[in-house]
C-alpha cells in the first residue's frame, strides 16, 4: 500500500503555517454530496454542481465516468 505523498496518509495537510485541509487525493467523498446553487462559487448552468460533503472541495462532475 502506498501512502499519500500530498498528506503522508493523515488525510489532512497543511497548507501554510497556520491552516490545514482535507487531502483531496485521499478523501473517498463518503459523506454524500452537497447541492451548490447558482450563488455559490463554481456553479455552472446545466452541469452536475454536487460537491463532496466532506470539504475536499472536489465536484462531481470532475470525477471520472463509472
Amino acid at each position: 500500500m502506498s501512502v499519500c505523498t500530498k498528506c503522508n496518509g493523515t488525510k489532512w495537510y497543511f497548507y501554510d503555517e497556520n491552516h490545514s485541509t482535507i487531502c483531496k487525493l485521499c478523501c473517498t467523498h463518503s459523506e454524500g454530496w452537497w447541492d451548490l446553487t447558482r450563488f455559490h462559487y463554481g456553479y455552472r448552468e446545466g452541469e452536475d454542481n454536487r460537491c463532496c460533503l466532506t470539504g475536499c472541495g472536489t465536484m462531481r462532475r470532475d470525477l471520472p465516468k463509472p
